[in-house]
């Protein structure tokens, strides 16, 4: 989802190691659950499915959703 990958877009493969987060999590349950991306899985059209499809798991789980945008520059 990054823009430093153009034309790619949603025919990026690697798009689907959300959905294997996913399943990871639903393996192992653990305490916490915590996920860092680019800002563009929340800017893109194609990308935010995948944000979709990733939160709305992690609630079925029983699992609560906080998400923010950090700016590295600030550390």
């Amino acid at each position: 989802f990054s823009r430093i990958r153009k034309g790619k877009g949603g025919d990026d493969e690697r798009n689907d190691l959300v959905l294997s987060y996913l399943e990871f999590v639903r393996e192992f349950m653990p305490r916490y659950a915590v996920f860092e991306n680019v800002p563009g899985i929340l800017r893109y059209d194609y990308a935010r499915k995948f944000y979709e499809k990733l939160k709305d798991g992690l609630q079925k789980l029983g699992y609560t959703i906080n998400t923010f945008e950090e700016n590295a520059a600030d550390y």
